[in-house]
């Protein structure tokens, strides 16, 4: 046992040492510099584009008059219900708060909501709905009515939501509306577990 240990010691001593003469010979070669220079710059530069950016996140979020659907709702065992909301113009999400392993763009918004409190301010529709799939609707009204105002985007917004509801389609035709609305062909989650309109609405 102690000679097969003894070996494998040794051998690691040897590998090590084959590395280091690597190294020192790569220490000194010029592409090397060169690559070690560029990583420097370049982790300077992303330093300063993740500070623009957040910088820009928060003036977004700042500026919108935020319309917003229920991304989330949950009922505690006393009845007690919890909604969470998100913005369809500028994609603030409450949902996001305390969740693991955020995107640094995510984590932009995380700090964002928790200086306010973890909530969202705006009108609220009242609609429980995806949030992909609300801004990617506003997104198209927008693209084709670029002056539209709130309130017609908000009564084109709950038509289209209702119609994507309660009519029902194939599942090419879900396939080919997902496309138009640039969403992943194989979204579906086109309806909510806890829908809260009434077909009759």
């Amino acid at each position: 046992m102690m000679d097969s240990l003894i070996e494998q010691y040794e051998s690691l001593i040897n590998e090590r040492e084959r590395l280091a003469e690597t190294k020192q010979t790569l220490e000194y070669d010029e592409n090397t510099k060169k690559y070690i220079m560029l990583r420097k710059i370049d982790r300077r530069l992303l330093k300063e584009q993740h500070s623009i950016y957040e910088i820009m996140q928060n003036e977004t979020y700042d500026k919108c008059n935020h319309i917003l659907v229920y991304t989330k709702i949950n009922e505690d065992v006393r009845g007690r219900v919890y909604k969470k909301c998100g913005c369809i113009k500028c994609g603030l999400d409450e949902n996001i708060i305390n969740n693991d392993n955020l995107t640094f763009e995510e984590k932009v918004m995380e700090n964002y909501l928790k200086k306010h409190n973890n909530y969202i301010n705006g009108k609220d529709l009242k609609i429980e709905c995806d949030l992909s799939l609300g801004m990617a609707i506003y997104s198209k009204l927008k693209e084709k009515y670029p002056d539209i105002d709130d309130s017609k985007a908000i009564r084109y917004f709950k038509y289209a939501i209702k119609h994507i509801k309660f009519v029902e389609v194939s599942e090419k035709r879900k396939q080919n509306r997902a496309k138009r609305l640039l969403l992943s062909p194989t979204f579906d989650n086109w309806k909510s577990p806890n829908d809260i309109w009434k077909k009759n609405d």
